[in-house]
């Protein structure tokens, strides 16, 4: 693993754009950590490709809330769902994270795929915790150089950060 690139915020921020991505790799890791300053308890966490925003992405996420399990199909969206940090009505100084890999990111052959894995903690009582696996396709063969990372409510808060890797 190699850092290609990464954002560690000094402020609030609406999104996070890692551009210029490399071709060397076979695979991609994006790691994020961090929380969401929306007005509610937690805020999805969206992934796009190449500036890409039409309805272009599939997802389908198998959830984890206390001792109960749920899945979710998701179709033709405007970008990948990932999972969930918490926001402003989460408890005190916590933050969650994210991972999603990207294999064969570079290839022109093939509609991409990526793999998500989520923790997101909001407090401290049952059914405050939440672990979300996560799989989506893009529906287009173009290699990878550009990665939008966003959240569905609010801002990046300051120290969020996230990670680029480059896997050989």
């Amino acid at each position: 693993m190699q850092v290609i690139a990464e954002e560690i915020l000094s402020g609030a921020a609406a999104s996070v754009i890692f551009t210029s991505i490399p071709s060397g790799y076979r695979d991609l890791l994006l790691t994020v950590d961090g929380r969401s300053d929306g007005a509610a308890s937690d805020a999805l966490v969206y992934v796009s490709f190449n500036a890409d925003f039409g309805n272009n992405y599939d997802t389908q996420l198998l959830a984890g809330i206390g001792a109960s399990a749920s899945s979710a199909e998701y179709l033709g969206l405007g970008a990948f769902l990932t999972g969930w940090l918490p926001a402003a009505s989460a408890g005190a100084d916590i933050s969650s994270s994210v991972r999603i890999l990207v294999p064969s990111y570079s290839l022109t052959v093939f509609q991409k795929t990526v793999l998500s894995q989520s923790g997101r903690k909001i407090g401290t009582a049952s059914g405050n915790l939440y672990t979300v696996e996560g799989a989506g396709y893009w529906r287009n063969t173009a290699a990878i150089t550009e990665i939008d990372l966003f959240l569905g409510i609010g801002n990046f808060v300051t120290s969020s950060r996230a990670t680029l890797w480059g896997l050989i």
